[in-house]
């Protein structure tokens, strides 16, 4: 059996689940896979070990076939044209008799023009409509419908991961009466930290809090609402703290974001504005006193709440959408009733009160990489005989 891996982006999230689908098909000699991803996958391979395997072949795409930019619901159709013909391109080259897809709303709606039913398409959904449905426009609704009518009607879709949100997974079957949606367990892989002293080597005082915001650094992740907590701390509360960014800075908010960090004064911040290794962010949650995750796009999962729950780290999060739902569920810290700076501000107040409750590691240990290649397994053996 052919078996076609499809992913038009390579960088975080994306090479990790390149990654445990490669390992998952060493162990699946029985069947031929193919790894169709970016070419940029040359520079950064280097991030895992990549054992040669006979029945693994790696496909890459010339990088200026595929475009990251976000746009209008116009744009995201004409790029989902992109991606389906680049898609329909590899299953015709490889003889694909299985697609699975690291993204596979990238190859809707325009997927109602290619593919026939003889190859079947499986695939993930981060961003959940259901969170977002009562602040959308009545055009993103309609988009939205249309998109899961497709989803659970057209033949060639085998199942569809609902990555971490088994309510989502259950109600989506219902309103579309099918059984095509599927829970996927968003795995985590446990850090091991770096050979560091992250207090000494950044000069981070032993009285301060030490608050983190870590991962890509954008405007949907709530960065520059953390910014504007800092820069409305009370006075006397300003040398209580050292606020620490680690990750690279969005293009989109990199000039507002220092000319805020440039505005703050008496507060000690750090910035490191570069790509950060698993080991670094390891290192970096194991002496925080408390993980922000303010976002502001609250409709999909997010990997930092297993560090979080590894290194027993309270997390200061949004209240509302999946990240909302995950904290309260496994009691991974405090939830902002509005993401705003004045509910930061309370909660940095709730830290120094020890009134933040410390997660435990139910969460990292539940969320593994076995789990999610045992679901993708069970599709290849179960559904494709």
């Amino acid at each position: 059996m052919n078996i076609v891996i499809f992913d038009d982006k390579i960088g975080g999230h994306h090479l990790e689940y390149v990654h445990h689908l490669y390992e998952m098909a060493l162990s699946r000699p029985d069947h031929r896979f193919i790894f169709v991803i970016p070419d940029l996958f040359y520079d950064v391979n280097d991030k895992f070990q990549w054992i040669n395997a006979t029945n693994i072949t790696f496909d890459l795409i010339p990088r200026e076939k595929v475009s990251n930019k976000e746009g209008s619901i116009i744009h995201s159709i004409r790029k989902s044209a992109t991606i389906a013909k680049l898609v329909n391109k590899y299953c015709k080259k490889h003889s694909a008799d299985i697609v699975f897809m690291n993204s596979i709303m990238t190859i809707i709606p325009a997927s109602l023009f290619y593919f026939n039913s003889k190859v079947k398409i499986s695939g993930i959904i981060y961003q959940i409509y259901l969170y977002r449905d009562s602040k959308s426009s009545l055009l993103l609704k309609m988009m939205d419908r249309i998109k899961y009518v497709v989803l659970s009607k057209k033949r060639t879709f085998a199942f569809v991961f609902i990555l971490n949100d088994e309510s989502s997974a259950k109600k989506l079957n219902s309103i579309y009466k099918t059984d095509k949606f599927k829970y996927l367990t968003d795995p985590y892989i446990s850090l091991k930290e770096e050979n560091i002293d992250i207090r000494r080597y950044y000069n981070i005082p032993d009285d301060h809090k030490l608050l983190i915001h870590i991962g890509s650094l954008e405007r949907r992740k709530g960065t520059l609402v953390v910014l504007d907590s800092i820069l409305k701390l009370p006075q006397e509360d300003r040398c209580k703290y050292t606020f620490f960014f680690a990750g690279r800075v969005d293009k989109d908010i990199k000039v507002e974001f220092y000319e805020i960090i440039n505005a703050i004064e008496d507060v000690n911040v750090v910035v490191k504005d570069e790509f950060c290794s698993y080991g670094f962010f390891a290192s970096l949650c194991k002496v925080a006193d408390a993980i922000l995750l303010p976002y502001l796009l609250d409709s999909a999962s997010s990997g930092i709440i297993g560090y979080a729950s590894q290194f027993n780290t309270p997390v200061i999060a949004t209240s509302t959408g999946l990240i909302g739902e995950l904290v309260k569920e496994y009691n991974l810290g405090h939830l902002l009733p509005t993401v705003n700076a004045s509910s930061l501000i309370y909660a940095y107040y709730q830290l120094d009160k020890g009134l933040l409750n410390k997660p435990d590691n139910t969460y990292c240990s539940t969320h593994t990489v076995d789990k999610f290649n045992e679901a993708i397994v069970d599709i290849i053996d179960c559904n494709y005989r």
